[in-house]
């Protein structure tokens, strides 16, 4: 796939990579934090299985805890950095689009309320 190049992107890795370099040794160190990908693939498994029987608000909270704990690896794992591929640009325009369509909205509770749940399920797909 091919990797988009952004301005945005190398200022942003460059703040992770000295915000991983002063995490890495605390990383290293602790058991919990040198697992996490275990405690992400629990997450995923529990959404899956929790998905079978749960309603809609569940699962986003059980779902939501996957991009987290992703989000906190990538801060503190020393050489990860924030990449965007081609195809999923397409997926975050489409976010932009929902968010402004929010604004816009004549019930913005429940378009809120909507957009959340897309904002998770887009971001467990992340």
């Amino acid at each position: 796939m091919r990797i988009l190049e952004s301005g945005i992107f190398n200022v942003v890795n460059s703040i992770l990579a000295f915000i991983q370099s002063k995490t890495d040794n605390v990383r290293r160190n602790s058991f919990i934090l040198s697992n996490i990908d275990y405690l992400i693939l629990f997450f995923i498994i529990a959404t899956f299985v929790v998905s079978t029987f749960a309603n809609t608000e569940m699962i986003g909270v059980i779902s939501f805890f996957v991009p987290a704990l992703v989000i906190f690896k990538t801060i503190i794992t020393k050489g990860e950095k924030l990449e965007l591929e081609h195809c999923n640009f397409y997926l975050l325009v489409y976010l932009l689009i929902c968010l402004i369509t929010n604004f816009t909205s004549s019930m913005p509770f429940q378009s809120l309320y909507g957009f959340m749940k897309n904002l998770i399920y887009f971001a467990f797909y992340f």
